[in-house]
Order: C-alpha cells, then structure tokens, then sequence
C-alpha cells in the first residue's frame, strides 16, 4: 500500500541516502565534474530550524520516493510562509501508477 507523509530527515536520512546515488545517476548533468556531494548538515540544520520539509512516499514500509522542501516567508509576502521545492524523486520502479500525484498533492 502506498502511503505518503511528512517525516523527520534528521531520523531517515539513513534510509534515504541508498536512493540519492539513484536518483544523481538518472537525472545529473556532468557527473564527471559535478560529484554528488550533499551539505547534510545544511539540511539538517534548516530542519532543526523549522525551516525543511521531507515528505515520504512508501511502499508497504519501504521508502521509494521522497520531495524536500524549504519552508520560508515569502519574498514577496513576508506574512505568508512558502515552500520552495528543493528535489523530489519516484523510485523507477513505482512510476505510472499515480505515485508520483500522490506525492504532489500530499505536498
């Protein structure tokens, strides 16, 4: 069953990280000369602040997808708290099956 909810990155990063590398091989640009090379503790950080969204999307348990955002006020509306989308990735072997919609519209 698929199910689709925010949760701590600071306590599933380790769950995570295996899908990273999938995720940099399929969609990086230049792998040659641009490694990937996450700032974690950045991303920690912002989540420790407040200031990150990780929204998981599962398969009977397992991680196959996830989106990160970073949640601000707006630039243009400082009262109004925004979501910029950072990375999100549906796991190759869940897409065409509306994975990816759920995800998008938990988010």
């Amino acid at each position: 069953m698929i199910t689709v909810m925010v949760e701590s990155l600071e306590e599933h990063l380790p769950e995570l990280m295996p899908l990273l590398p999938l995720h940099f091989e399929e969609l990086a640009l230049n792998k040659d000369k641009v490694p990937l090379s996450p700032q974690y503790d950045v991303y920690l950080g912002r989540e420790r602040q407040g200031q990150l969204m990780f929204m998981v999307v599962r398969d009977g348990g397992e991680l196959i997808g996830y989106f990160i955002g970073f949640v601000a006020p707006g630039l243009h509306y400082s009262t109004c708290l925004t979501l910029i989308m950072d990375i999100f990735y549906i796991h190759p072997d869940h897409r065409g099956n509306s994975t990816g919609y759920k995800l998008f519209k938990a988010v």
